[in-house]
């Protein structure tokens, strides 16, 4: 397994319970366990319907998987064959209409990594954005609300393998050139619903900031003294999670 170094957090979990609850306070119900992963599975996404889990698979070296939580089949969409050696798919992201998936996949020959999206079906697979050289690191955020784009940081290193230096750039979903957004990346980034601001930890802080998302510049910061990382923004807010009161709380 390659191990990432872009530093930018990235939520995934590994050998665990999916259940289901209910999503209105006004109508709770107990949780519904609807599939036991094991510790070699990573999961990364559920599709917008529900219906559908993207995971990794790492007893096959790093395959993409999908698992139906209706029915309990499970699809493989990257087949890795030995000619691929260590090259491995990593993360996964369900586009909004869910019928897309992005991911990254690294190759262990030429050491890039390449953004791809497929269907869930594992048909149509296309390389969106593929690194120019070894020594830029890609690694996916999430999709625009539109589904036009996609948020990822961009790291760049020396011959020694050694972080320089990191952006976020958007890059159209049909593929092209990304559009970079100056200034220094924030972690655990999330965009807005209009696409305008992105939220995220500002490095070796607490704080959280919300920047525009056209030219980087900070519209609002959260000062925090403890752990805080941006979840989801609403229609007129971000909700973030903070342990200030000595537990995680949103």
């Amino acid at each position: 397994m390659k191990l990432k170094t872009l530093g930018v957090g990235s939520v995934a979990f590994c050998g665990t319970l999916m259940c289901l609850i209910a999503a209105h306070p006004q109508a709770p119900r107990a949780p519904q366990r609807l599939w036991s992963l094991s510790w070699e599975y990573q999961l990364f996404d559920i599709s917008p319907d529900g219906k559908l889990a993207a995971y990794i698979d790492w007893t096959t070296g790093g395959n993409l998987m999908v698992h139906d939580l209706t029915t309990g089949a499970t699809r493989g969409l990257t087949k890795k064959t030995a000619a691929d050696g260590a090259s491995e798919a990593e993360i996964a992201r369900f586009s909004p209409d869910g019928k897309r998936i992005l991911f990254n996949w690294w190759d262990s020959k030429t050491r890039r990594d390449e953004f791809r999206t497929i269907g869930p079906d594992g048909s149509d697979m296309k390389t969106v954005y593929p690194s120019p050289n070894s020594y830029t690191g890609l690694w996916p955020a999430m999709w625009t609300a539109d589904g036009a784009s996609i948020l990822l940081w961009v790291a760049h290193f020396d011959s020694n393998h050694v972080k320089k230096s990191g952006s976020l750039a958007f890059v159209p979903a049909a593929g092209g050139t990304p559009r970079f957004v100056p200034g220094e990346p924030v972690g655990y980034a999330t965009i807005s619903p209009d696409g305008r601001f992105i939220a995220g930890t500002k490095g070796g802080t607490h704080d959280i900031l919300i920047i525009s998302a056209a030219d980087g510049k900070e519209i609002s910061r959260v000062a925090s003294s403890s752990e805080a990382v941006p979840i989801r923004f609403t229609a007129n807010a971000l909700v973030f999670s903070s342990d200030r009161g000595g537990s995680f709380l949103m």
